[in-house]
């Protein structure tokens, strides 16, 4: 697409730093001028030029209406097989664009880089379609970027649903999301545990991919779990004491993560 070809793109998360830092991150748009990609309700904070909805899950919190959560000026951006997001747009007579994927999940020894469970989430894409464990929207509009020839991909609001404690989120000292307070997630904090182990395997295999097919990679400048690719020089961001650095799971971690009660089948 003529927009994206060639330009610097930005993709905001709904993560509570994209709230807490809507100045800088507003100063940077100011910069930079970027084609900036929104995920999920992100709107209400800054205007995207193309709006990605995912179709998880969400709290009463982020269960705002639909219809007033997407600007006139926004493209809105969909999985082929979100039929039921592309259905209430046709509601409300809203064109709209599709990505085709393979839609799968991380399951139980995806930590062994020979297994077969390793091998179906390797990311690529081909023949129009993309392929890996690519379950969340951010993902989906990280790669979308490259696919449409952004020269430039920077991201902020991708926090990690781990980022704070259980503890301050349940006492609402902090927030999951840039929309409600506190814990906004549908899940048990273990789940959140393996949502950002998930998010964090994917974001690697992409990294390594669009960083062989495209020349470069990307990099996360708002503060963020996923701390291999956060870039604290462009924001200069001062580190709250609040924030939790991310730990790999032992191995007997890594089996609850997928055991207990938190396994999602896929095809």
């Amino acid at each position: 697409m003529s927009k994206i070809k060639k330009k610097h793109v930005l993709i905001m998360g709904a993560g509570s730093s994209l709230r807490i830092y809507k100045e800088e991150i507003r100063r940077f748009i100011e910069k930079n001028n970027p084609v900036i990609f929104g995920c999920n309700y992100t709107s209400h904070i800054i205007i995207p030029d193309y709006l990605f909805w995912g179709d998880s899950l969400v709290s009463d919190a982020q269960n705002l209406n639909f219809k007033k959560s997407i600007n006139e000026k926004s493209i809105v951006v969909l999985a082929a097989d979100s039929k039921r997001k592309q259905k209430q747009l046709e509601q409300m007579e809203r064109q709209y664009l599709t990505y085709q994927r393979v839609k799968r999940n991380w399951e139980l020894h995806s930590d062994k880089l020979n297994s077969e469970e390793f091998k179906r989430c390797q990311v690529f894409y081909k023949d129009g379609i993309i392929y890996g464990c690519f379950r969340y929207v951010g993902l989906c509009a990280i790669f979308w970027a490259y696919i449409q020839g952004g020269s430039k991909i920077s991201i902020v609001g991708m926090d990690g649903y781990t980022f704070y404690s259980e503890e301050l989120l349940k006492q609402k000292k902090a927030s999951q999301h840039c929309i409600g307070k506190g814990y906004t997630d549908l899940h048990a904090y273990i789940r959140c545990r393996k949502n950002d182990w998930d998010v964090y395997k994917t974001l690697r295999l992409l990294y390594k991919y669009t960083k062989k097919t495209w020349g470069f990679g990307f990099e996360i400048i708002t503060p963020t779990i996923y701390e291999e690719f956060y870039n604290p020089n462009i924001l200069k961001i001062k580190k709250d004491c609040n924030f939790q650095k991310w730990k790999e799971p032992t191995e007997e971690e890594y089996k609850k993560l997928y055991l207990v009660n938190c396994r999602i089948k896929d095809k």
